[in-house]
Order: C-alpha cells, then structure tokens, then sequence
C-alpha cells in the first residue's frame, strides 16, 4: 500500500464496534437450537434494533 494511501487509513476516526459486538450475541442463542433461545435471539435482535437503529448489521 502506497504511504499516502496509508496515512489516510490511519487517519480515519475510530469506528463504534458496539453494533458489531452487539450482533454476535443473537448468533449464540440461534445456535442453541432450543425454543427459550430463539425467543432470547428475537429478544436481543430487537433489542439492538432499538439501540443501533442507523446501523447496517
């Protein structure tokens, strides 16, 4: 990668992860298999739906 290339990446803010760890939470209870954890998976999604409406995951 080129300096100038390099330089504009790290000057880059930071990006909020707080969706992005939010969403792995869900997976977990999907991969249960078990009614109460599709409803904790529902629950969670809609929960992060509600915290992190602008965000893509």
């Amino acid at each position: 990668m080129a300096s100038k290339s390099k330089k504009k990446v790290w000057e880059k803010d930071t990006p909020d992860l707080g969706a992005y760890d939010f969403s792995f939470d869900p997976i977990s209870f999907f991969g249960q298999f078990t009614p109460e954890s599709l409803v904790k998976a529902t629950d969670t999604i809609l929960e992060g739906l509600a915290k992190f409406p602008d965000a893509s995951l």
